[in-house]
């Protein structure tokens, strides 16, 4: 099934079309100049306004690019490059200074020459139906990372839901898609190369102060505060998914990762309802009760609680699968073992609330004292330790395992097998346990509507109930 030909549920009502009447919204003109243009075999000189994914042509017709094909082309009588959008046998040529007008338009609309643009350099994850990338763009020589799905009709709502999210998304501590490819079977996701590494090796193996802590814990906030204001979870917040932009600085720091992301209906009707990782994922989720965008404060409440003891509050070392999402799920968390200020340890229990309703918000954390507090306005600088430091530390199962299992992938192909692959394949409910309810029953029932397999037991987990 082909990707432009899916019903993408944007901003539009009638997105499958390729010419529409400007729409009424108050769109911001983001990019505007004269271009020639080639429509119907005609050439004429126009004055384009570009604003998301509408192009504005005239007083009566707008473009609307969003999922259109877009290819870079000559043309005979033209002497300058230009763009092709395309939809459904419509077609618009715009040529002339095009390159403001590309790096815009790629973000909302697909295109179908990836190897042609970008080399493979190496794999980083390997999933069954999902591989992430290092690649290289052939003429900057920029790296870049490609997260590649492989399209077999039962995930497309959910990477649909997913692009359409990340392409709403600009704010400094969310990661930015650039641009999207598809590639026969194969739909391609481009981001910025995030080189800094994630926060689940810091916490591994480097103790934080409380400066520190909250700088990394504001900048969590603020990227929740952006999505939440535009009704938007998250719901896999945990450290894997907090990238650092290089590894001298902790503040650039961008949430990752957004398979798992919805948009907040009071139907409380979603592609997946119960998801999230074991050991960050917010217990109402667990229990089968009707959420809101606060899940989300939940995780960050049991990043910070790692942050501070370097230890997650529902992983012991002997757990099982079913031994985390129970203590998960029960949510008794001992402070005993946390070591910090008054205002720090207010901020951690009110994060992880149990009762969601007196959890408190995003914006309402992100103004706590001990967010608020001064510190030291030298640059704090933090560098992850060399690979035999690493190996020095290694002994260290019990936090490896804390860190580690919500993600730990299966095995991965050697980087010439996956490279290999592509190259030949392709051109490239709402009510919790009643109080009389007797604890082992309470157990039995919260797996009750889990999906339970090898291969799934140690990655970020998307549980539904069973169909039959």
């Amino acid at each position: 099934m082909n990707f432009y030909q899916q019903n993408f549920r944007g901003h539009l009502a009638n997105n499958d079309l390729f010419w529409i009447k400007p729409p009424q919204n108050n769109f911001v003109i983001q990019l505007e100049g004269f271009f020639i243009v080639l429509r119907q075999n005609n050439l004429k000189m126009k004055k384009l306004k570009i604003a998301e994914h509408m192009i504005f042509y005239s007083k009566t017709k707008s473009i609307n690019c969003l999922n259109c094909q877009l290819e870079k082309v000559k043309n005979s009588l033209v002497f300058q490059q230009g763009l092709k959008i395309s939809k459904q046998g419509k077609y618009l040529e715009i040529f002339g200074e095009i390159d403001q007008l590309y790096d815009h338009l790629k973000k909302y609309c697909v295109q179908i020459n990836f190897l042609q643009i970008y080399k493979l350099c190496s794999v980083n994850v390997e999933k069954e139906k999902k591989k992430i990338y290092k690649i290289r763009q052939r003429v900057t020589n920029d790296e870049k990372i490609a997260k590649v799905y492989e399209l077999d009709g039962g995930d497309i709502q959910q990477i649909n839901k997913e692009i359409q999210i990340l392409r709403l998304l600009k704010h400094k501590n969310i990661v930015q898609m650039e641009e999207v490819f598809q590639e026969d079977n194969r739909l391609i996701l481009v981001f910025d190369n995030l080189e800094g590494g994630d926060l689940a090796k810091i916490i591994l193996f480097k103790q934080f102060c409380e400066d520190t802590i909250r700088i990394i814990i504001k900048q969590i906030l603020q990227g929740i505060v952006y999505l939440h204001d535009l009704g938007i979870f998250h719901r896999d917040l945990k450290p894997e998914n907090i990238l650092f932009k290089n590894q001298e600085q902790i503040e650039q720091l961008q949430i990752i990762d957004f398979a798992l992301a919805d948009f907040y209906c009071n139907d409380h009707k979603y592609i997946f309802t119960r998801c999230g990782t074991p050991g960050y994922v917010a217990p109402e989720i667990l229990q089968d009760k009707r959420y809101t965008l606060n899940v989300d404060i939940f995780s960050v409440g049991v990043i910070l609680f790692m942050l501070l003891t370097q230890k997650n509050p529902f992983i012991k070392e002997q757990f099982n699968y079913e031994q985390i999402i129970t203590a998960n799920y029960d949510c008794q968390i001992d402070y005993s073992e946390v070591k910090c200020s008054t205002e720090c340890l207010d901020l951690l229990k009110k994060c992880l609330k149990v009762d969601q309703h007196k959890r408190i918000s995003a914006r309402d954390a992100l103004s706590h004292p001990f967010i608020l507090g001064t510190f030291s306005t030298e640059q704090i600088q933090f560098r992850i330790k060399t690979q035999s430091q690493l190996q020095k530390q290694k002994s260290n199962g019990s936090l490896r395992k804390i860190i580690h299992i919500g993600s730990l992938d299966s095995p991965r192909f050697s980087q010439k097998q996956s490279i290999k692959s592509l190259h030949t394949e392709s051109p490239i409910d709402t009510t919790s346990d009643s109080p009389g309810t007797p604890k082992s029953a309470r157990t039995e029932n919260r797996f009750s509507n889990f999906k339970f397999s090898k291969q799934q037991q140690w990655n970020s987990f998307r549980v539904s109930k069973f169909k039959k």
